[in-house]
């Protein structure tokens, strides 16, 4: 159980903890949970350095109205802070990343830019090879255009530009859905249709926060792990691209090698040899006892033909 001593003086460091929540699944008091209180979801600063530097005390946008709302709902605490955390825990994986990967993207994007317009016009100022400028103007392009192939490698390696827009559509996605839920719009708008057995009946239950909060943590859950897997998809693709490259090229070095095809072996023609021998037997053979059958077709009909003659003469 949650330490009420451990809540009054704000000390939520082992609120979760594995231990406290096998307490809670063997409690038979765990609806009597207490509400996590919105301080567990602050950041790890003081307000005076928040307030100082202009940044929100809550890394999620409007985080502070959501509790509100979600404290509201007709649900069990343990429901709430099932609902409070998780969708923290995502969120907050999801902007972490995305805010890394869009300073390495837009950076890069924006040096490559830049270094593209500025090298042919710096090429451009000074075509006198004996001028002292050229020899400055050459290393500076030579530096910058050293710069981007490092950059664009960089961007190859890690798929900035992929998991950059990757993570942003599942974050909006992320943030649609839990305002859905609050909202009771959309997909979680719809009624729920029971058929009772007994009495032949479609019962129909309106939607509320209470019949659809198994749907949305579902539904969070499946973004997160899509998210993971496209992730992943993403991170292998460079090694099936490598090894496919690789056995490309091994493939193409074969066949340069090996412009004529192999020359066989000894026994190998030997046994060709022999093997064209006997096939060519077998079709003589074959032929022969084919001829032999026509040859027997037209005795007979010779036959026939004189015997019918001999009966007319008659």
């Amino acid at each position: 159980m949650i330490n009420q001593y451990e809540i009054e003086n704000n000390n939520f460091e082992n609120i979760y903890e594995i231990n406290s929540l096998d307490d809670l699944n063997l409690n038979m008091n765990a609806q009597n949970i207490d509400l996590i209180p919105i301080d567990y979801f602050k950041q790890d600063c003081r307000k005076e350095c928040l307030h100082f530097f202009n940044i929100h005390e809550y890394v999620i946008k409007d985080f502070a109205i959501i509790y509100d709302i979600v404290s509201s709902l007709p649900l069990t605490n343990l429901e709430k802070n099932l609902l409070l955390v998780r969708f923290r825990r995502i969120n907050l994986y999801c902007l972490k990343n995305f805010k890394a990967l869009s300073t390495y993207y837009t950076k890069s994007k924006l040096f490559m830019i830049i270094c593209g317009i500025l090298n042919p016009s710096l090429l451009s100022i000074n075509n006198d090879v004996n001028s002292p400028h050229y020899t400055f103007l050459f290393w500076t392009v030579w530096s910058l255009q050293i710069m981007v192939s490092l950059v664009t490698s960089f961007i190859s390696f890690y798929k900035w530009d992929k998991k950059y827009f990757l993570y942003n559509s599942y974050k909006s996605r992320i943030n649609q859905e839990i305002w859905y839920y609050l909202e009771l719009t959309g997909k979680y708008g719809k009624s729920i249709i029971n058929n009772d057995i007994e009495n032949r009946k479609n019962i129909i239950i309106e939607a509320n926060h209470k019949n659809k909060l198994s749907y949305f943590l579902e539904n969070i859950e499946n973004l997160f792990k899509k998210l993971k897997d496209y992730d992943l998809e993403i991170e292998n693709s460079n090694e099936e691209n490598s090894q496919d490259s690789r056995n490309k090229m091994k493939f193409i070095k074969s066949a340069l090698d090996n412009k004529s095809p192999p020359s066989l072996t000894e026994n190998k023609e030997k046994e060709f040899n022999i093997f064209s021998k006997e096939t060519q037997k077998a079709q003589d053979d074959q032929e022969d006892h084919e001829n032999d059958k026509n040859d027997k077709i037209d005795i007979n009909q010779q036959e026939n033909k004189q015997e019918e003659t001999k009966f007319d003469e008659v």
